[in-house]
């Protein structure tokens, strides 16, 4: 896979609407016992690892401090699994804009 074509935090909060701390939390909350356990976030195509001979490792590899990265064409999977969750924002706060 090429590094150069993936999605990042910063592009899914992008195309959700939500910040880059929200999709990680999103994603902890899609674990067994979370609040999304029944309807998690699509999962990591892998996580980018500068140690790694191809800069990246897959889920299973996973371990504490790496950032996680999806394939382009999960982005209408984000797209669908926003549309079935209430995005809560804070008070006061400005709508976000959603990326189509």
């Amino acid at each position: 896979m090429n590094p150069l074509t993936v999605l990042l935090r910063s592009h899914i909060a992008a195309i959700i609407g939500v910040s880059d701390r929200t999709v990680s939390d999103y994603l902890l909350q899609s674990k067994p016992g979370g609040r999304y356990e029944h309807n998690p976030v699509p999962a990591p195509t892998g996580y980018l690892d500068a140690t790694a001979p191809r800069g990246w490792v897959p889920p299973e590899q996973c371990r504490p401090g790496l950032k996680p990265f999806w394939a382009p064409e999960l982005a209408s999977a984000w797209r669908a699994w926003r549309d079935t969750v209430p995005i809560r924002r804070r008070a006061g706060a400005p709508p976000a804009r959603r990326v189509a």
